[in-house]
């Protein structure tokens, strides 16, 4: 996904996009678990 930002909270992280009037949440996550295999599947 183009321009996708994340940011972890606790043992959490956020994927998000940011668009006109704020952000758009994608994806939250337990941070233990493999990102790139969990994107990789969509």
């Amino acid at each position: 996904m183009p321009d996708l930002r994340s940011f972890p909270i606790d043992n959490y992280v956020v994927f998000y996009q940011q668009i006109e009037d704020g952000i758009d949440v994608i994806r939250l996550l337990h941070g233990s678990r493999d990102m790139e295999e969990v994107f990789k599947q969509n």
